[in-house]
């Protein structure tokens, strides 16, 4: 996987879970808050929901827009999260790279 994506390392995870488990916990610690759309895979919730009990607060956004995401953004946010496209409401986020 490395050479083929001409990196100089990569990982390998045996389930999407474990995918976004090794991410998110290489990003957050305790006390730190995570902001997800609400839209989220079930796993995904109940993977987040488990984070709770390592101080890991998630931040929901009931509607998938950017303004409603940078509603929720506070000073403990340390990761944005959000699948596109959403599972089970096939909701679309809208990836805005600001370049200023």
């Amino acid at each position: 996987m490395t050479q083929l994506e001409g990196s100089t390392a990569s990982a390998v995870c045996a389930s999407g879970m474990a995918a976004i488990s090794s991410a998110l916990l290489n990003l957050v610690r305790a006390k730190d808050e995570i902001v997800a759309a609400a839209g989220l895979y079930s796993g995904t919730v109940e993977l987040l929901r488990s984070f709770e009990a390592l101080g890991i607060h998630t931040r929901y956004v009931p509607k998938n827009t950017v303004s409603e995401y940078e509603k929720r953004i506070n000073g403990k946010t340390r990761v944005v999260f959000a699948e596109t496209i959403g599972n089970p409401r096939l909701d679309v986020t809208d990836v805005v790279v600001n370049s200023s």
